[in-house]
């Protein structure tokens, strides 16, 4: 093993956990989403475009594609699938040499990434995560699936549950489905069942993963199936519009609301 490779490697996670530099820790982003080997003719990375792809919106990975010059029919065929073997191979060795560098230390360095107050850092370190994770099903288990259901498995929950934005909730679905023939992780998210399940109903249109993981919910034997799917469905109310919620009070079968600019709703 190269103690040059390792030492990049080192650096790139290094520059991850220094929170104090923003920029540094989009350009190591950057840098291992490159080495996922998933490129366009001119570079562009396609790993965020293939993920999205496999959980079944293929719109980013579709327009990257038409964005390039295409070779000629016949060419393309002849290369292509060789190409899409030897970018394979190559995806698998790099995912499998960042993953056990120092028994997984890059999904503790991306869990806090995740936890950035910046969209754009925020967003970056959701792909690699998603990357890593979704590879390691792939990979011979080495005991770092532990380290990166430990690190990762909450922050994947809270995109799912919390964000507005339909590729970062796609993403996670990918991530999450990693982690359907982990029975520990499959026990973590069950005690959060009925709001992940809330979660992936809504995007069963959208993800195609989503059916997997519903499905090994259902056969956790802590969770009551029959309960889990009687509920009833009420309109969303943006309530964050007068700024952060600071509480709420539900009287006479109505809820309220007090806000940090001081309304009450």
């Amino acid at each position: 093993m190269s103690i040059y490779r390792e030492e990049a490697i080192e650096t790139l996670i290094e520059a991850l956990r220094r929170k104090a530099f923003l920029i540094s820790q989009i350009m190591a982003l950057d840098a291992f989403s490159s080495l996922s080997g998933r490129l366009t003719a001119s570079g562009k990375s396609l790993t965020e475009a293939m993920l999205l792809k496999s959980a079944g919106l293929d719109q980013s990975y579709n327009a990257l594609l038409k964005a390039e010059k295409q070779p000629h029919e016949v060419e393309q065929m002849e290369t292509m699938e060789e190409e899409e073997n030897v970018a394979r191979s190559w995806e698998k060795r790099a995912a499998f040499v960042l993953c056990n560098h120092e028994n997984g230390s890059i999904f503790k360095a991306l869990e806090e990434c995740l936890k950035s107050n910046s969209l754009e850092m925020a967003k970056s370190c959701l792909v690699i995560a998603t990357w890593l994770t979704h590879m390691l099903t792939n990979l011979p288990d080495t005991g770092v699936r532990d380290t990166a259901r430990n690190c990762l498995l909450d922050q994947f929950r809270n995109v799912l549950q919390s964000s507005r934005n339909l590729e970062e909730k796609a993403l996670a679905t990918v991530a999450l489905r990693s982690f359907i023939d982990d029975q520990d992780a499959l026990k973590e998210l069950g005690a959060y069942a009925k709001t992940i399940c809330k979660s992936l109903r809504k995007l069963k249109r959208s993800s195609v993963v989503v059916t997997d993981i519903l499905k090994a919910l259902m056969n956790l034997t802590s969770i009551n199936a029959t309960e889990l799917w009687s509920c009833a469905e009420v309109t969303e109310i943006d309530s964050g519009s007068n700024g952060e919620v600071l509480s709420l009070v539900h009287l006479k079968g109505r809820v309220f609301s007090s806000h940090s600019d001081g309304t009450i709703k």
